[in-house]
């Protein structure tokens, strides 16, 4: 190759470098532009994915779980000999002194009384569908028919429970409805001979049932429970308040869950008197502390589905680091009456505002370090505001502003660690 040649080849690869160098640069500028500017360019315009909310209302409780004791006045109630009783209360009722809380048959005219009542429907029965198939009875006649049916029932469920006073006027209202349907039926049907067996049956049952049936009665005002747990003789405020802490955490756990061995006669209901239960809880001395100066609590048994307050609590035996509660009860009697062993919540302050998720908080994890901020949007645009946490639960927090204003139904993004001050969103 020639010196010309050779001086010709080293100038192109001299420009071919440059360009190269040229390029890279542009490269790099272009690259280092993305980079830097681009960013700002996209969180300018809301590029940067910010999601936003509304501010909303809720509330929040300060509550603490706790299991406990009801303690009661109460009275047990035996039926007076063994036989059938019936119910005339219903469970939880409170009743007045002197009120019957069951009748009580024996057993041997318990089940006459069964067979009294089989025997009067299948009467009942083989007459309606002898005649009234026939089409002998009109309408009316089948009313009357469906009337002396529903009477016979009665006769004989007024008879099993005792209630000796009520049989006249069901005699009389029976008598009535034979007659208008003898009118009916204007001689065209034999003697009812299936309604003079039931008022033959019912005469001898009558006289039978004297002296038979004993009804028991409330000595006293209270609530009436069918269901008596074994624990009414020795578990008493005044027994349960010498216990120490750990004593009395111990009978919370124990007590309650299974009934107790009983030996002799067993009650059938027990009558809880009085105006309030008391309920013994056991909780840490830095729980209790929290409730001495609170003027009322809120009692959550979620289990039952109740929620009343209570006004009075006292403090006993304080044990290490346990201190024994007493609260006071005085709603919800009637629907607590046969329970003993209870888990509940004790709702010391419910507090309201508004509501955002604490995700949504800037510096929540190093509060009350650092201050927490929201990035409010206003005018589409973001801004930091500082707030105040008033009550958190496992995901949403109550706030209000330090400076400035909230408002409900303002814009705030739900994401603050994505978004800058100033920036646009939509």
């Amino acid at each position: 190759m020639s010196e010309k040649q050779t001086k010709t080849v080293k100038d192109d690869f001299k420009k071919a470098r440059k360009k190269h160098k040229v390029r890279r640069t542009v490269t790099s500028l272009l690259l280092a532009f993305a980079l830097l500017y681009l960013p700002v360019v996209l969180i300018a315009s809301g590029g940067a994915g910010a999601r936003i909310s509304l501010i909303t209302t809720g509330t929040i409780s300060d509550s603490i779980k706790a299991e406990g004791l009801l303690i009661k006045e109460e009275k047990l109630i035996f039926l007076p000999f063994d036989g059938t009783y019936t119910k005339t209360a219903e469970e939880g009722e409170r009743i007045p002194a002197g009120s019957t809380i069951a009748t009580v048959v024996e057993d041997a005219y318990a089940s006459k009384l069964k067979e009294l009542e089989s025997l009067s429907n299948e009467i009942l029965m083989r007459k309606k569908e002898g005649s009234l198939s026939s089409g002998i009875f009109t309408r009316d006649l089948r009313q009357i028919e469906n009337e002396i049916s529903q009477t016979v029932g009665e006769i004989a469920s007024v008879a099993s429970q005792g209630r000796i006073g009520d049989l006249a006027y069901l005699e009389e209202e029976l008598n009535r409805l034979e007659s208008a349907r003898n009118e009916i039926v204007s001689g065209s049907m034999t003697t009812d001979q299936y309604t003079e067996e039931l008022e033959r049956q019912y005469a001898i049952l009558k006289e039978s049932l004297a002296g038979k049936v004993t009804e028991i009665k409330a000595a006293e005002p209270g609530y009436l429970s069918y269901e008596p747990d074994g624990y009414e003789d020795f578990l008493s405020e005044s027994d349960i308040g010498g216990f120490t802490a750990i004593e009395t955490q111990t009978a919370i756990r124990q007590f309650g869950k299974e009934n107790p061995s009983q030996t002799g006669s067993k009650p059938f209901a027990k009558l809880v008197t009085g105006n309030s239960y008391t309920l013994v809880t056991v909780l840490d001395e830095s729980v209790a502390d929290r409730i001495r100066n609170v003027q009322a609590v809120e009692i959550i048994i979620e289990d039952l589905s109740l929620s009343f307050s209570a006004d009075e609590f006292r403090f006993g035996a304080e044990d290490g680091k346990k201190t024994v509660v007493y609260i006071e009860i005085n709603k919800k009697l009637g629907e607590l009456v046969s329970q003993r062993h209870i888990d509940f919540e004790i709702q010391i302050n419910k507090h309201s505002g508004f509501m955002v998720p604490i995700r949504s908080l800037l510096n929540y994890e190093a509060y009350p370090i650092r201050k927490v901020e929201l990035a409010k949007v206003t005018d589409n645009w973001i801004e930091f505001i500082e707030v105040e946490v008033i009550a958190v639960d496992k995901t949403h927090a109550l706030i209000k502003p330090v400076e400035g204003t909230l408002n409900l139904y303002d814009y705030y993004a739900v994401n603050p660690k994505r978004v800058e001050e100033g920036q646009v969103v939509r």
